[in-house]
C-alpha cells in the first residue's frame, strides 16, 4: 500500500509541476537517440584467414536520412578504411 501511494504522489508530484518538466525530459531523451537510415554504394576487398581472422579495405559513400539528437534531415556520409580481425558467417 505504501509503494502505491508513493507511486502516486510521485506521479501527481510530476504533473502538477508542470507539463514542462515532461516536455525538458522528452527533449533529453531526443538529444541521445540517434537513429539512421541510408543506402549508397561501396567496394570492399577482403582477405579471410579462418573464420575469426581477416582483413578488410573499402570505401563506402551513402545517403543517410538521420535523426541525430533534434536534429533531423539527409545527410552524406563516406567511409574508408582497413578493418582487421574481421568476422563474416553467412
Amino acid at each position: 500500500m505504501r509503494v502505491y501511494s508513493l507511486l502516486g504522489c510521485s506521479l501527481l508530484l510530476l504533473t502538477s509541476a508542470s507539463c514542462s518538466y515532461l516536455k525538458n525530459r522528452g527533449a533529453d531523451l531526443l538529444d541521445i537517440v540517434t537513429l539512421e537510415v541510408g543506402a549508397g554504394v561501396g567496394a570492399h576487398v577482403g582477405l579471410k584467414v579462418t573464420d575469426a581472422v581477416g582483413v578488410v579495405l573499402g570505401y563506402n559513400e551513402q545517403t543517410v536520412y538521420a535523426l541525430h539528437g533534434r536534429y533531423a534531415g539527409t545527410g552524406t556520409r563516406s567511409s574508408r578504411g582497413v578493418l582487421a580481425l574481421a568476422q563474416s558467417r553467412i
